[in-house]
């Protein structure tokens, strides 16, 4: 991996860090030694993502899997759950920084797409079904919508 560091980036990667959540959250003899031994792999796709978002100059809208407001998501999820404060405050800058200004949403039509955008919202509270408020840094709450392009 210290060859090719974007090796998986960013889906990938963040879909390890959701496997080290589900290992964190069970309560399981066999899931504490294999959170143990995932730790080294899942500090490697932290620090990926914390060398990675601050360069990132635009999001990849593109509806598959290399996508970024998925892989964001994921990757809040993950550091909100393991306590990691640095790398869930840099998730939700960059995530305001790409979609706070976005209105509306494209659905993609293509098969290969699954995911078009995530919408970020200063609002008090969420409207949808599908949206959850998160609490930020600043202590204003941000709306987090993943939204599928499956209808």
């Amino acid at each position: 991996m210290a060859t090719r560091p974007g090796f998986e980036r960013p889906y990938g990667m963040a879909w390890l860090l959701q496997l080290a959540v589900e290992l964190h959250e069970w309560d399981d003899p066999d899931a504490r030694a294999w959170r143990d031994t995932l730790r080294p792999l899942e500090a490697h796709a932290a620090t990926v993502f914390e060398d990675w978002l601050p360069r990132l100059t635009h999001p990849v809208r593109s509806g598959t899997h290399d996508q970024t407001a998925f892989s964001l998501a994921l990757v809040h999820d993950s550091a909100r759950i393991t306590a990691a404060s640095q790398l869930q405050d840099l998730v939700e800058r960059r995530s305001l920084d790409f979609y706070a200004a976005d209105r509306t949403a494209r659905w993609h039509t293509s098969r290969p797409d699954t995911t078009s955008c995530l919408r970020v919202s200063r609002k008090p509270t969420c409207s949808g079904g599908s949206s959850r408020p998160m609490p930020t840094a600043s202590g204003s709450p941000v709306c987090w919508m993943p939204l599928n392009s499956t209808r």
